[in-house]
């Protein structure tokens, strides 16, 4: 289990790292917009969608509010932020920007 101090290590550098990730598109002008503020980030396309990636520390869980999924919560595995099913965030966000894209 996770102290409060490790999540908000955890998914503050998680965040980070999609944000470094997406940058390029943005740059390449492929994203409208790509926003990081207080522990939330916003990805919105060209065509409107918007994706918000959200860390949510009462339940130490990663949350991505999709326009192609919904709602999904993800939970620290020791590894990696993943979904029930094993999915982890980074396959589901690759997955879904590349539907959205």
């Amino acid at each position: 289990m996770l102290s409060d101090s490790q999540f908000l290590t955890l998914s503050r550098d998680t965040l980070a790292r999609l944000h470094d990730a997406l940058e390029p598109s943005y740059d390449a002008s492929e994203l409208e917009e790509l926003e990081m503020e207080a522990g939330l980030l916003t990805i919105v396309t060209k065509l409107g969608q918007t994706f918000i990636v959200s860390a949510h520390a009462p339940s130490h869980q990663i949350w991505l509010a999709s326009p192609v999924s919904g709602g999904l919560h993800f939970r620290w595995s020791g590894e990696n932020w993943i979904l029930g099913t094993g999915e982890t965030l980074n396959e589901v966000m690759s997955r879904e920007l590349q539907v959205a894209l």
